[in-house]
């Protein structure tokens, strides 16, 4: 059943209250200060500004059904299907500016319009955010630590180390016969 863009959003009056109380509290009230944070970063003009255009259209808003991706992957949900829990919740509801959240069907059609230059645009978004943040700390000097897993080849090298701080004799030969 197809429905009009007017049913399917709703408006966000304003930040909810945080309380502790015996009520039956969604097991997702963290979206709300994920949902702080967006509006702080103003992620949503900035998919705008940089991604509206090049995603694929849907009755749902392209921004809206972005927010719902996000909720979907910090609500614990790995595949599409999860939508399916998550309706009827009134945080994710909010959190996407939702009044009824979509079917994962209508999800994975959209998502499957996209093409490199949707893919592009969000990257774009992406790096507008962490650029804006490292912008912001007005840092002398930043440290990118990019990867410090030890991976084994089982290949033996004469003076090599494992890892960044490398364990004592004892441990190290045990790591490398765990390898082989």
């Amino acid at each position: 059943m197809r429905l009009w863009r007017t049913d399917s959003q709703g408006r966000i009056n304003g930040n909810l209250t945080f309380r502790a109380s015996d009520d039956r509290l969604s097991s997702y009230a963290g979206l709300e200060l994920l949902r702080i944070s967006c509006c702080r970063v103003l992620l949503p003009s900035l998919l705008r500004q940089h991604a509206l255009k090049h995603l694929p259209g849907t009755d749902h808003g392209k921004v809206t059904m972005i927010l719902l991706l996000l909720a979907l992957l910090f609500s614990g949900g790995r595949r599409l299907r999860f939508i399916n829990s998550l309706r009827g919740d009134p945080i994710v509801e909010q959190f996407c500016s939702l009044k009824q959240l979509p079917s994962a069907r209508s999800v994975a059609r959209w998502m499957g319009q996209f093409d490199n230059s949707s893919v592009i645009a969000l990257r774009r978004v992406n790096e507008e955010l962490v650029g804006r943040l490292i912008r912001s700390l007005n840092l002398p000097r930043l440290t990118i630590h990019i990867d410090g897993s030890v991976l084994c080849t089982g290949l033996q090298t004469e003076g090599a180390e494992r890892g960044i701080q490398p364990a004592p004799a004892q441990s190290t030969q045990l790591l490398s016969n765990q390898c082989l």
